[in-house]
């Protein structure tokens, strides 16, 4: 079974070399939420890969830089290139359902 990167988990923890990568909590807007989390999701499977993104973005058969801006949330990438980015991580991409908050 392959790992996946679970988008429900607000922190994603990366080698102790390397410093945390959280969720920014001033982020309100739904959809650039989303999208930070699976830039974060991304950036820290990478980390814990000790893979560059020269290596990745290679092997997901994109540009460096195109890589470069989706870990930083600078590009709307396609749901293809988002499969190739998981595929060359040997992950999937996996939809969660939302934590319920206790009212």
């Amino acid at each position: 079974m392959q790992p996946t990167i679970d988008l429900s988990n607000g922190k994603w923890k990366v080698f102790d070399f390397i410093k945390t990568v959280r969720i920014n909590p001033k982020i309100k807007d739904p959809q650039k939420i989303a999208k930070h989390k699976l830039c974060v999701a991304f950036v820290n499977a990478r980390y814990k890969q000790k893979l560059s993104q020269y290596k990745i973005a290679q092997k997901a058969g994109m540009a460096t830089a195109t890589l470069a801006r989706m870990e930083v949330g600078k590009n709307n990438p396609s749901l293809s290139k988002l499969i190739a980015l998981a595929e060359a991580l040997d992950m999937e991409l996996k939809l969660v359902p939302k934590k319920k908050r206790n009212s």
